[in-house]
């Protein structure tokens, strides 16, 4: 039983000054890098300045990451209308939106973006169902629907890529 315990304080004790070492070696290490850096830059050499600037950008505050799932989610859920779900082209983007709003800004306006056209959408395709009686509406319902399905894809694929896309036709009920 003793050898046991010697044996796992001699273990401690080696891995105690193992990690002495090892943050001693870092230390020593990263001053001599700095000092090596610092003497290149002094003779204007380039790789030393990329490396600089590289490091600097690093030690940087991260930026907060914009969620582009969660936008481009604010645009594809107003496609939810196409399998049947009632009013699912505001619904979609609303839970998302409300969810996400105050936490991202991105999302915040991807959501607004989303619902103003879907909102917009939908009072095209009320106005286009009264005029069902008139003709015209059906082929206005069939241009409206495409056009619904086309710019959500578009906007989704921005939204993806992290850029806001402003949809065209849109009356701004949120702002």
């Amino acid at each position: 039983m003793r050898f046991a315990i010697a044996g796992k304080r001699d273990v401690r004790l080696k891995l105690n000054v193992v990690s002495r070492f090892c943050r001693l070696h870092a230390s020593v290490a990263c001053l001599n890098y700095r000092g090596i850096m610092e003497n290149q830059r002094e003779n204007n050499d380039p790789v030393a300045e990329e490396v600089a600037v590289g490091a600097q950008e690093a030690e940087s505050p991260v930026e907060e990451k914009r969620d582009n799932t969660m936008g481009m989610l604010c645009h594809l859920l107003s496609l939810v209308q196409l399998l049947g779900v009632p009013a699912g082209n505001i619904l979609g983007p609303l839970v998302i939106w409300l969810m996400k709003k105050e936490e991202d800004p991105f999302v915040d306006e991807c959501g607004k973006e989303s619902l103003n056209f879907q909102i917009s959408m939908t009072i095209y395709m009320i106005i286009s169902g009264i005029l069902v009686l008139l003709v015209v509406g059906i082929f206005m319902l069939m241009v409206l629907v495409v056009v619904n399905i086309v710019y959500s894809i578009i906007a989704a694929i921005k939204a993806s890529e992290g850029t806001s896309y402003t949809y065209p036709f849109t009356i701004r009920f949120i702002k």
